[in-house]
């Protein structure tokens, strides 16, 4: 079964056009006189974070799968492109090394007989963000800062999925909010909640698409 291409596409190029609109911020305004300062090399602009997330059931609002669980550990690489003049915003490029995710559910309407003979399954995979950004309000306290964030990258799994009709190969479209959480003299932690769309693209003789709620916690292990 699948669901109408239009909403899909259109839904997905909502959530990349956030991801473009919120890089662009800096460069739309440089005509003007832009709010945005370049950061000093004196700063320290990279940080490391490992962290991971889960959703204990998809719904159906891109996708068409309800139930699955998803889950993922990650290591993630943040920069800082930009800063506002006042210094109480921040933008920063956002990428992500997924060495484990995982897929777990039940079979889908019309699924092959072993599939649907075999029940839940679980697959494994491994994926990257590449398109990344992250808005960060800095002008809080000196201890917290929220923030806002979307990506685009991709998952790839051991095998199709939901069945041989899917595809290993799926892109992942994802937006969040949370907080940073500042512990010790360079240590942080971050709490957050992603929505999270995964599908094929229409590549595969069936486009169930997955849509995870995420729930996740990561730790800084590096800045420099």
């Amino acid at each position: 079964m699948q669901r109408k291409p239009l909403v899909q596409c259109m839904a997905a190029g909502a959530l990349a056009a956030l991801v473009a609109g919120s890089a662009a911020v800096p460069a739309a305004r440089a005509q003007q006189e832009s709010p945005w300062r370049n950061v000093p090399d004196s700063v320290r602009k990279n940080t490391m974070q490992v962290w991971s997330g889960y959703s204990p059931g998809s719904v159906r609002f891109l996708g068409f799968v309800r139930g699955a669980r998803f889950a993922a550990v990650s290591v993630r690489y943040q920069r800082v492109l930009a800063r506002d003049a006042d210094g109480t915003r921040a933008i920063d490029y956002v990428g992500e090394f997924v060495p484990l995710a995982t897929m777990t559910y039940e079979p889908v309407n019309g699924a092959p007989p072993p599939a649907a003979a075999r029940g839940e399954r679980t697959l494994y995979g491994w994926g990257l963000t590449l398109a990344g950004v992250r808005l960060r309000n800095t002008g809080g306290t000196d201890w917290w800062h929220p923030y806002l964030e979307g990506g685009l990258g991709f998952v790839y799994f051991a095998d199709p999925l939901p069945d041989r009709r899917g595809r290993r190969f799926n892109f992942t479209a994802w937006v969040g909010v949370g907080v940073r959480l500042r512990v010790g003299a360079g240590a942080a932690v971050t709490l957050g909640y992603r929505f999270h769309h995964l599908s094929n693209g229409f590549r595969g003789h069936i486009n169930p698409g997955f849509d995870s709620n995420i729930f996740h916690l990561g730790a800084t292990v590096a800045r420099f």
